[in-house]
């Protein structure tokens, strides 16, 4: 959720709360922040009646009951939202996406994003395929990965990972560095391509991640896109007869938060379920099941 994840709307509400909580957000402290705004504006005064009446708007607004145009207007004048996430928020109130759209908002722990947005290339396409055996442990995971270089020089390509991953082993486009860490539950290496790209030129990379045994038996796989990404197929694949009882698509807004959605899914004959989306920015996304 926006107003708790971005430090700079999470600040002006919570120097209002009377109370804070782990991972809420106040619907009274939001709805001072609309009373004051409306004051500033030259409607009514801030004082409780106006703060009391919009807390039961905030309220239905941030649980998903109901949203109009003029609340979502002053919740974008009175938080001041950036122009970016505002075509955000316009988006996805209009109805605009579907289930081959997706468009989040990141917490501002998923990994240095803004570092990460400042890369010197843009990912075209990613080719995701996950296999659990059966007894519950991932034992493969491969990606195949598009890029194209947006500046001159292109010589590295970042692939981010979480901490249950041991190490990555490239099959095809490059070589691959030490590792590094990034926030307690992200690492990274660089993939070293063959020669550095000029500008608009593209590379096709294949690589492979290799899960640490010693790790409790990751029960998610997904994926994060700091920036945009066009195209991405992500296949989750159960070998054996031991199937999961429930398995579920989700999306996040923190790698160390609970989905903010979740969807249940059917598995094929095969033991596999895939999905793939054409157009994502600023969103971690995949799957998760339960046994």
């Amino acid at each position: 959720m926006l107003l708790l994840h971005r430090r700079r709307y999470r600040h002006a509400w919570e120097r209002r709360a009377a109370v804070l909580k782990r991972d809420r957000v106040s619907h009274a402290a939001v709805a001072r922040v609309l009373a004051e705004h409306l004051w500033q504006q030259g409607a009514q005064s801030p004082q409780p009646p106006l703060a009391r009446e919009l807390k039961d708007r905030v309220g239905r607004a941030l649980n998903g009951a109901t949203l109009t145009a003029e609340t979502l207007s002053i919740f974008i004048d009175a938080f001041d939202i950036a122009k970016d996430e505002q075509e955000r928020l316009w988006f996805l109130y209009s109805g605009a996406a579907d289930q081959h759209t997706l468009r989040g908002f990141l917490a501002d722990d998923s990994g240095n994003l803004e570092v990460l947005a400042q890369s010197k290339y843009v990912t075209l396409a990613t080719y995701d395929l996950h296999r659990v055996d059966g007894d519950g442990a991932p034992v493969h995971h491969r990606t195949i990965q598009v890029v194209k270089a947006v500046e001159e020089g292109l010589d590295r390509i970042s692939c981010r990972f979480e901490s249950h991953i041991a190490e990555v082993n490239v099959i095809r486009g490059g070589t691959v560095s030490t590792s590094y860490r990034l926030r307690d539950h992200l690492r990274a290496v660089d993939i070293i391509l063959p020669r550095a790209l000029r500008e608009g030129e593209t590379a096709s990379l294949e690589y492979e991640a290799r899960i640490d045994p010693d790790m409790p038996p990751a029960t998610e796989f997904r994926r994060i896109v700091p920036r945009r990404l066009e195209n991405c197929t992500m296949v989750l694949q159960f070998n054996g007869h031991r199937r999961p009882s429930k398995v579920a698509w989700a999306v996040w807004d923190s790698l160390a938060a609970p989905p903010t959605r979740e969807e249940q899914v059917a598995l094929e004959l095969d033991g596999s379920v895939h999905r793939h989306l054409s157009s994502i920015e600023e969103a971690i996304f995949g799957f998760r099941w339960t046994w």
